[in-house]
């Protein structure tokens, strides 16, 4: 994934993210490794196998935290979950495990707060 193309914008990049899953979708869904964007557009997931991307417009999401578990599944340590509304309107969520979790999560929150100004 070309993310220099891609995403001009990008603020950070994590190629090993462990996707947890949607909530929206369930417990049981497949979890795996891929690249996690950060742009002050969006956050954008592309699992590697099955192959899946996931887009999170900044305006949509409604906040960020670093649980030790998400969908009945953990690795012991605090993963970064964001809370954001989706296509449908309705309140979901979506979960990593992923290095820097803290420096995301407060990216993240000062990308809403900008938001929220403009």
């Amino acid at each position: 994934m070309p993310t220099d193309e891609r995403f001009p914008d990008a603020i950070a990049v994590e190629r090993m993210a462990s996707f947890f899953g949607v909530q929206s979708a369930g417990k049981f869904q497949l979890r795996g490794l891929g690249t996690f964007v950060l742009s002050s557009r969006e956050i954008y997931f592309e699992r590697l196998l099955p192959r899946k991307a996931f887009h999170i417009p900044i305006d949509s999401i409604i906040g960020v935290e670093t649980p030790l578990s998400f969908l009945g599944k953990t690795r012991f340590n605090p993963l970064l979950k964001v809370v954001f509304t989706n296509a449908q309107g309705q309140p979901d969520a979506i979960a990593w495990d992923i290095p820097n979790r803290e420096g995301l999560k407060s990216q993240i929150e000062s990308l809403i707060e900008k938001k929220k100004t403009v």
